[in-house]
């Protein structure tokens, strides 16, 4: 009997070394409740617990995020006081759909902690932010400002689209919107709107920056199927500090069909960062078929056109006699090698697939 006894007193204390997390969600008169929508639980968030804030709410004093904090649905979180957060290594915050977080005093994000603040959204910290060694997972697509110093560690990486404000000084030994330096008040270009149109076979794209900073170019790429993305021109920005300007492109040779486009910006520092992905429609395009290189120099060539490659139909080469020297499937790559057989000369290079019948001037050297 009194070993039993004893067992359970050293039991029960050891069970409160362990706290369970709950998943805790904000109510419209400022308490909590551990359903969405559910009555008031009378209990506050602890560290450990997941946070959902879709509501105007508030805590004060120190708070660290070891779970996971969304703030969401046009929600304003505040940390009162002299209050100071804390993401955790294991912590997520993310703050979307239009909605805030303030940090009265400090705000500091460890390593391995997960920080998104997405286009639309703010972040306000009346003191510090300090991203700690390692911290790379920071994303700034919203508007931060940072009242006191910024101060990003080795190896941290804050990346983003969005605006990052300075009222201290900056100490940047990681990575800031790309740049290793401290002068980084502000990501470099902040877009308004991308988009395109069909007319007549042409497809033309019109962008707008809100703001430019440390910029220097546009590239405009394409995809025939949203995957892989190649060069068809750049743009050139204004390169001082600017409030923005408007943009526009003509695609030389549009696809026939749907086509993907995307703008990859470019500063003076080489950071890159890529803006959006919008669809076209180009139906009146018309057909085009490229061979490339040519001549051929090593029997090796791909195909360039502005529609798909589905794998189906044929190519053939056809000499000046007409005859047909060499045939292969076609391939979903554009991708074709010559056996070595084939003479140097001039022939032409007949491509079918579908409704698709073209014929190209090829030289083999």
């Amino acid at each position: 009997m009194k070993l039993r006894l004893f067992f359970l007193l050293l039991y029960f204390p050891l069970m409160g070394l362990y706290a369970t997390a709950a998943n805790l969600y904000s109510r419209a008169d400022g308490t909590w409740s551990l359903t969405n929508g559910g009555a008031d639980c009378g209990c506050t968030p602890g560290q450990n617990d997941n946070i959902f804030v879709n509501h105007d709410i508030a805590l004060a004093g120190d708070f660290t995020v070891k779970g996971d904090l969304l703030i969401d649905n046009g929600a304003s979180m505040t940390i009162n006081g002299s209050g100071n957060l804390v993401v955790d290594g294991t912590g997520t915050l993310t703050i979307v759909n239009n909605s805030g977080l303030t940090v009265n005093n400090d705000l500091e994000f460890k390593n391995g902690s997960t920080i998104d603040v997405e286009d639309g959204s703010t972040l306000s910290v009346g003191g510090d932010l300090t991203n700690r060694n390692n911290s790379d997972n920071v994303t700034f697509d919203g508007d931060v400002s940072v009242t006191g110093d910024l101060n990003n560690g080795v190896g941290g990486d804050i990346s983003g689209t969005g605006s990052l404000d300075v009222g201290g000084t900056v100490t940047n030994n990681g990575t800031i919107g790309g740049s290793t330096g401290n002068d980084v008040g502000s990501l470099p270009v902040e877009l308004l709107y991308f988009r395109g149109s069909a007319d007549n076979g042409q497809v033309v794209l019109q962008w707008a920056t809100e703001w430019e900073e440390n910029f220097a170019y546009f590239t405009i790429e394409r995809s025939v199927d949203g995957t892989t993305f190649s060069a068809i021109g750049t743009r050139d920005g204004l390169g001082a500090p600017t409030l923005g300007r408007a943009y526009d492109f003509t695609d030389p040779a549009p696809f026939q069909g749907r086509a993907y486009y995307r703008l990859k910006a470019t500063d003076h520092d080489g950071f890159e960062e890529y803006h959006g992905t919008i669809t076209v429609e180009a139906l009146g395009a018309t057909a085009t078929l490229s061979p490339y290189p040519n001549p051929v120099t090593n029997q090796s060539f791909s195909l360039r056109t502005n529609f798909e490659l589905d794998g189906t139909g044929t190519v053939r080469l056809i000499n000046l006699h007409g005859e047909t020297v060499w045939e292969a499937p076609a391939s979903s790559n554009g991708q074709y090698t010559l056996p070595s057989s084939i003479q140097a000369g001039s022939y032409l290079l007949r491509f079918q697939q579908g409704a698709h019948q073209l014929i190209s001037r090829l030289a083999i050297h």
